[in-house]
């Protein structure tokens, strides 16, 4: 379930493939900007008052990732590539360390993916403050989808990490699916009903990993 983010016009736009040349044209692509800049962030400051909540800016769609790899260089990465302008895409939001683009493959309408500048295959590879600058960004665009146009009447997020998991896109990314009745969108699985032991003992597990952790 895994796609395709928004070339940028400022030196940060190569943080995620050092290694890339900035593409052409990419100097004269406008800024796109969220109502709400994101607490933190020293990203674009939001646009006039009135304005709509998502500026979509219509690029050619993107090419779709090589799948398969296990964990692909940098300058490998479709979504680097784009970063770096190399690569076009239709931007939703971007600041120094986020951006956000249309998913050209949607499950629904409004689909989008929300990634990381800094190159980071896995979860494992993506420093925690990013990841909560990732979360900040799709939380205003959930936000931003339903005081839009777009027809929202909820919102999925899903973020696949790992083969095992539906990953075929390595660099990390987070999909932000609006929802409505009836649009067809289903996460299948077989629900278990465990017992208190059962629970308690794969609680204790995962506490025992957390200690493990770094830092």
């Amino acid at each position: 379930m895994d796609r395709d983010p928004v070339p940028r016009s400022r030196e940060p736009l190569r943080h995620g493939c050092p290694d890339a040349p900035p593409g052409p044209g990419h100097q004269d692509r406008p800024p796109v900007h969220l109502i709400d800049p994101i607490p933190g962030h020293t990203g674009p400051r939001p646009g006039p008052a009135g304005a709509p909540p998502v500026l979509l800016r219509g690029l050619t769609p993107l090419v779709r990732h090589t799948t398969g790899m296990a964990s692909p260089p940098a300058q490998a990465c479709v979504f680097c590539g784009i970063i770096a302008g190399q690569l076009p895409a239709s931007g939703v939001y971007e600041d120094e360390h986020v951006v956000a683009f249309m998913d050209v493959r949607p499950l629904t309408l409004g689909h989008l993916l929300v990634v990381p500048r800094v190159h980071a295959a896995s979860l494992e590879d993506l420093h925690e403050d990013l990841g909560r600058g990732v979360f900040a960004v799709a939380h205003q665009l959930a936000r931003a989808l339903r005081n839009s146009a777009v027809p929202c009447e909820g919102v999925n997020f899903f973020l696949a990490d790992g083969v095992a998991a539906g990953q075929d896109v390595f660099h990390v990314h987070l999909h932000v699916i609006p929802r409505t009745p009836g649009d067809g969108f289903r996460l299948k699985a077989r629900p278990r009903t465990p017992g208190r032991d059962e629970l308690d003992a794969t609680a204790e597990r995962v506490r025992a990993g957390l200690s493990s952790l770094p830092g």
